[in-house]
């Protein structure tokens, strides 16, 4: 949720407040700031992040980083090939919108993407892809 607040590091802080001592947080961000769209905006994302940017974020907020990892490599080249393609059409509201970016693919479709997911899973868990979609960072409050 950091991405939808104006004071990214002010929302980690409060959250590093919450944690228990020695407690985890993981915060999942949508990542690639080339890839803001039209879709973001309607969301109310602020940003998108690069690993550096997430980092930054964490500063002096009473967590420390154990480890960051991406999220949706596969989605990169469809995304990119896709943006600037879906622009409004005049009177669109943003439900509109909003639901034109979620509508599912007809089968089989949904079944490439669970499939696409899935065997990224392992590569993603253990911080083996080089990009993606999304970011996590895993944190943990000093004990």
């Amino acid at each position: 949720m950091i991405e939808h607040l104006d004071d990214d590091r002010a929302a980690l802080a409060s959250l590093a407040r919450m944690a228990r001592p020695g407690g985890f947080l993981i915060v999942s961000v949508p990542a690639q700031p080339s890839l803001f769209s039209e879709f973001d905006a309607v969301q109310g994302h602020r940003r998108r992040y690069l690993p550096d940017a997430l980092r930054t974020a964490f500063e002096h907020t009473g967590l420390s980083i154990e480890s960051t990892f991406w999220w949706g490599a596969w989605m990169i080249p469809i995304l990119r090939r896709r943006l600037g393609k879906r622009e409004s059409k005049p009177g669109e509201d943003a439900a509109e919108v909003y639901l034109r970016y979620l509508r599912l693919p007809p089968w089989p479709g949904t079944l490439v993407l669970r499939t696409a997911y899935a065997l990224e899973q392992p590569l993603a868990l253990r911080g083996l892809l080089p990009t993606g979609t999304s970011l996590f960072a895993v944190a943990r409050r000093p004990a």
